[in-house]
């Protein structure tokens, strides 16, 4: 393990850039915090349903003691799907939390800047040695978040996953000896117990360089494959009933989400990255370069799986839903190589060829500087009007918080309103009648009726075995004791 490590940290000591270059990168390292920043500069809480999840998830491994064998933490009983398929990234949060001390709030505040830094600076590495690594960066650091892709500035496990994409290529396309392969199968083969979409799109990304490379190097193609492969076979018989479950819906017709639309994948990336995509294409396509040239061939996979999802309702939702933000990904990298291709373009061919070299030089990066300005003052103030939902304010975390410290533990069955029942249980640790994930449900309704009869219907505490009962609303219900700010508890009589 010491000899991959060692080989890995030669590979990057031999990058080497100038001091405009760093300077350059570290104004898109902050350009790409700002990004990630923006959902949070006015709220201290996780913003996303899937970041309360997470949490919740991460304080159950906690609590257990253990990753294995878990019980869902909203309900109770046998884990949820997500629970067991992302537990590696839960047991990273607890890790986070537990050993360095961070804080809850803290981790999901400052964190995914952390990450998204690194995948910024994943890319560049990984395009350095090609000469498009400052221009991937770049675009990179534009990268959106929304409710329904998700992004880098949610702390969610896709989002952090993000960062093995160009640290794979970077692997495959420079370390081709049996410690490369090594890394590589570690990388996937934790991806798999952290989000297994993400392990799938690393193969989907990098098997054409395989494909392509097999003349050249047929064993190098040869070990990256099995690295690849054996992975999965490995995880196989732990993970069997879930992956079943998962192919048997790829033939059964599914719904598009209304916040997750293909067609928007242009307004997203902006009319001028698209632009720069589209020659990055172009210049990959002229002059072929096996390792960039695969990637493109990797990138028209990825839509093609999310054309015929979207287009005729087959397939996996999951990887359709994160293939999105997966093909963002790889289209501003390729933006990047177009940009690089404008700023080095050769001229001898063109009608420029009777003005000096240097003023031809001095004219491309005039133009790749205001392609630049244009793509920020377009897309930020785009990122800047994205839309957020938050799923409770600051009473309702400081009550969760009274609520765990005088109830937590105990096993009781809370009510409160299904909206804010994933966060509650995430804070307080308690189990809940209900909690809303995409559409409110039957017992959803009947909730928000019971609330709005101001809690009278005592009936409805028995049958669902209910112990507190947090509302912000009015409860008149005499078997209801007032014990904080909006928070009950049941009589025992």
């Amino acid at each position: 393990m010491r000899s991959c490590i060692q080989t890995i940290s030669g590979s990057f000591k031999k990058i080497t850039a100038t001091k405009t270059e760093y300077f350059l990168l570290i104004l898109i390292v902050v350009l790409g915090n700002y990004i990630a920043w923006i959902p949070r500069q006015n709220y201290i809480y996780p913003l996303h349903l899937d970041e309360w999840f997470g949490m919740a998830c991460a304080r159950q491994i906690l609590t257990q003691g253990s990753a294995v064998d878990l019980i869902d933490p909203f309900y109770g009983g046998q884990p949820w799907l997500f629970q067991f398929a992302e537990r590696g990234f839960h047991l990273l949060l607890g890790v986070l939390h537990k050993i360095c001390g961070l804080d809850w709030l803290l981790i999901f505040r400052y964190i995914p800047s952390f990450i998204f830094s690194m995948v910024i600076l994943a890319t560049y590495i990984m395009g350095k040695r090609r000469g498009f690594g400052l221009e991937s960066a770049f675009f990179i650091s534009l990268l959106p978040t929304t409710v329904g892709i998700l992004g880098p500035a949610f702390l969610v496990p896709v989002a952090t996953g993000l960062l093995f994409i160009p640290l794979s290529l970077f692997i495959i396309h420079n370390i081709n000896n049996w410690k490369g392969s090594i890394v590589l199968a570690l990388f996937i083969l934790y991806l798999l117990s952290f989000h297994a979409y993400t392990a799938v799109a690393i193969v989907v990304i990098c098997f054409p360089y395989l494909l392509l490379n097999i003349k050249e190097d047929w064993k190098s193609s040869v070990r990256f494959g099995v690295a690849s492969l054996l992975p999965f076979l490995l995880s196989y018989p732990f993970a069997s009933r879930y992956v079943v479950q998962v192919l048997a819906g790829i033939f059964d017709l599914h719904a598009i989400s209304i916040h997750v639309d293909f067609p928007w994948l242009v307004d997203s990336l902006g009319y001028v990255t698209f632009g720069m995509c589209l020659v990055g294409v172009f210049f990959i396509s002229i002059r072929p370069n096996k390792r960039i040239f695969s990637l493109l061939v990797g990138f028209i996979i990825l839509l093609l799986f999310i054309m015929l999802y979207y287009q005729f309702h087959y397939g996996i939702t999951g990887l359709y839903e994160r293939g999105l933000l997966y093909a963002l990904l790889i289209a501003n990298i390729i933006a990047g190589v177009g940009l690089a291709a404008l700023r080095k373009m050769e001229l001898n061919y063109s009608l420029f060829t009777s003005i000096p070299r240097r003023i031809v030089q001095y004219g491309q990066m005039i133009l790749a500087g205001m392609l630049i300005i244009l793509v920020v003052i377009t897309l930020v103030p785009q990122r800047q009007s994205t839309p957020y939902y938050k799923m409770i304010d600051e009473r309702d975390y400081q009550a969760f918080c009274w609520i765990r410290e005088h109830y937590g533990g105990q096993n009781i069955k809370a009510l409160i309103d299904p909206w804010k029942g994933t966060a509650f249980s995430a804070v307080t640790g308690l189990r809940i009648t209900s909690r809303i994930i995409m559409t409110p449900t039957e017992i959803d309704h009947e909730i928000y009726e019971f609330l709005d009869s101001e809690c009278q219907n005592t009936t409805f505490l028995v049958d669902n075995e209910i112990s507190l009962v947090y509302t912000r609303q009015s409860c008149s219900n005499p078997n209801l004791i007032l014990v904080h700010d909006n928070v009950y508890i049941i009589r025992d009589d």
